[in-house]
């Protein structure tokens, strides 16, 4: 099984890079912005002041004000730690599904045709549309919106788990543990499942940037959280009446899904890169 000093190698590998070391700052300095917000006075992101609606930035509102009157930095930094914890339990739950069905399929040869058949059924439909038809089925709301995300992004991690799983069961340590008589379901969770966690959750950094702007163009449509909570989506598609004289509310937000996505996606594909060189050698 894969030592723990080798993924860390991996890990700091991939952070040391030029990629690596580009996206972790611009980590830092969100987690930063993040971490100072709720010293620096703000009101509150659904507190009203409709004598400041459509503010520009100023010193009272740093980045202005919306149709109602309500901070835009508030709800910014409101619905940039929404969204990102939010696309962080989305990979969580499609990676379970994705290393429970991929290393399942691997281990019992009964299952292996039946989950490789479900696999391909979800994978036929595009998965923004098999979300749409989910949160359809059980209505708008963030929480129906994640659970349709989930469902709908796990089919081909799963296949990549499968394809993972039977090179380490060709190892020399799961032969050995077989032949000492250790049961298939010990196999599976200890030396099987822990070895393809590590190299699936890389394969999930690469994703989470994606799922942050999925959750963001679903919520664009309302599928999101319902008001006055805020999320980018939301906060982008408000902004759209206000064009003209009030570009800020649509600057901020967007800004915000580039700033996050491109961390995520900088940071993933460091430590790809990484493990990938690692594997080579």
């Amino acid at each position: 099984m894969p030592s723990s000093p080798a993924r860390t190698g991996v890990l700091r590998r991939g952070l040391s890079s030029p990629l690596g070391r580009t996206g972790l700052t611009l980590a830092v300095v969100i987690a930063l912005v993040l971490l100072v917000s709720p010293f620096l006075g703000l009101p509150g992101s659904v507190d009203q002041d409709l004598s400041a609606k459509l503010a520009p930035p100023s010193p009272t509102h740093w980045l202005g004000a919306d149709q109602l009157g309500r901070d835009v930095l508030a709800r910014t930094v409101e619905a940039a730690v929404r969204s990102t914890l939010a696309a962080a339990l989305v990979l969580v739950g499609s990676l379970t599904i994705s290393i429970v069905v991929g290393v399942s399929a691997a281990t019992f040869p009964a299952l292996d045709a039946p989950l490789m058949r479900l696999v391909d059924v979800v994978l036929a439909v595009p998965g923004l549309i098999l979300a749409l038809a989910i949160v359809g089925l059980l209505g708008p709301g963030f929480t129906h919106l994640l659970i349709a995300l989930i469902i709908s992004s796990w089919a081909g991690n799963a296949r990549l788990a499968r394809a993972y799983a039977l090179t380490v069961a060709g190892r020399p340590y799961v032969r050995a543990a077989r032949l000492a008589g250790v049961g298939r379901m010990r196999i599976l969770t200890t030396h099987l499942a822990g070895a393809v966690a590590p190299r699936m959750l890389i394969v999930a950094t690469l994703d989470l940037g994606g799922v942050i702007v999925r959750l963001a163009g679903l919520s664009f449509l309302g599928l999101g959280p319902m008001p006055p909570a805020a999320e980018l989506g939301a906060m982008l598609g408000e902004s759209r009446a206000y064009l003209t004289n009030a570009p800020w509310l649509f600057i901020v937000p967007t800004v915000t899904i580039i700033a996050l996505t491109l961390a995520a996606n900088l940071i993933g594909e460091a430590i790809s890169d990484a493990a990938n060189g690692g594997d080579r050698s």
